[in-house]
This record gives C-alpha cells, sequence and structure tokens, in this order.
C-alpha cells in the first residue's frame, strides 16, 4: 500500500447520508452523528439508525445552539465500548502527522470544518478516511462527508493539503479499540 516515492492508504470505512435520515430538522444537522455511526461500524461496533442514534445523542445532552458537543460525541463513542478522545487547537503540521499515524494505525478521524451556506459560515464534520504522500509529503487527505445526495456523492472525496490546512479548524476526535 505504502512505497517510498508515492504512497495512498484509504481505509474501508462505511458511508452514510445525513440526507437519509427522515426527520428534516436532524436531517440538516446530522453530520457528526452520521460521522460518528461510520467509525463505529468500522471498528465492527453494531450501531441503531441514524435517526435512532441521534435521538441517543439528544437524550443525553449533546446538542445545543451551536451543533454537536464533541464531548457528548467522546462519550457516546465510549458508551459503544470503544476509546476515544477529542483535542482542539491542534498544531498544524503535527496535527497533521497525527491524523496519518492514526491512518496507519487503522483508525478514522472525524474532523471539524467549516461550511458555507447562504454566505453564512456554519461548522461541519466529516471523517479523514485516508491520505497520499508523495515524496515524503502529504498532498492530502480522503474522507467521507456525510452531506451526500444524488448528484454529488460525499464518499471517498479527496482534499489536497493546501485546502486542508486553511479549512481544517485544528479540531478533530480520535477513536480507537
Amino acid at each position: 500500500m505504502m512505497d517510498g516515492v508515492l504512497g495512498k492508504k484509504i481505509l474501508d470505512v462505511p458511508h452514510y447520508s445525513q440526507f437519509d435520515i427522515d426527520d428534516k430538522f436532524w436531517m440538516l444537522r446530522g453530520c457528526a452523528v452520521a460521522s460518528l455511526k461510520m467509525v463505529l461500524d468500522f471498528h465492527g461496533v453494531k450501531t441503531p439508525d441514524l435517526l435512532s442514534l441521534i435521538k441517543e445523542g439528544e437524550e443525553m445532552g449533546g446538542f445545543g445552539p451551536s451543533g454537536w458537543y464533541h464531548d457528548s460525541l467522546v462519550s457516546m463513542v465510549e458508551k459503544y465500548g470503544l476509546r476515544s478522545y477529542r483535542e482542539e487547537n491542534m498544531d498544524l503540521d503535527s496535527g497533521i502527522q497525527k491524523i496519518v499515524s492514526e491512518i496507519k494505525a487503522d483508525n478514522p478521524v472525524i474532523v471539524s470544518t467549516p461550511k458555507f451556506i447562504l454566505d453564512m459560515k456554519k461548522f461541519h464534520i466529516v471523517v479523514i478516511i485516508g491520505f497520499e504522500i508523495k515524496d515524503g509529503e502529504v498532498i492530502g487527505f480522503y474522507f467521507h462527508d456525510s452531506e451526500s445526495t444524488p448528484g454529488l456523492s460525499g464518499e471517498k472525496r479527496f482534499v489536497r493539503i493546501d485546502t486542508f490546512k486553511n479549512e481544517w479548524r485544528r479540531m478533530a476526535i480520535f477513536v480507537s479499540k
């Protein structure tokens, strides 16, 4: 999978679309829990459907005015028997290397990014599932975006590292067995 000049690793993480949620309110706010379900299912955890998982998070006070609380997402992971922690204000370069290390260890990483809708900046969550390296340098990441529609798949999308550096909010949730 890796060689000295060009390397690539993509984890076989299941993809879920938040637009498959029947509840209109949660359909537009389901990115974090859809991302969580992708990671839990990848690690072999049996999870309920997206709306049921959202309701679990809501019952524990995990959703607020600005979206899903990262601490609550970590608690949800731990409830399903996996280890998890969050990091915020991560150093850009060491954070990128940490994400690569986690992917190498077969652990997808949940990250926070901005999203622009109707000239308003909102927060969004995606799952980093892979990377590409050329001549020893990370050139980009593969990710699953739960904002998937029939016209635009959110599965196995690629972001160049310069764009990632500009858009990543330097927040991540790490999950492992």
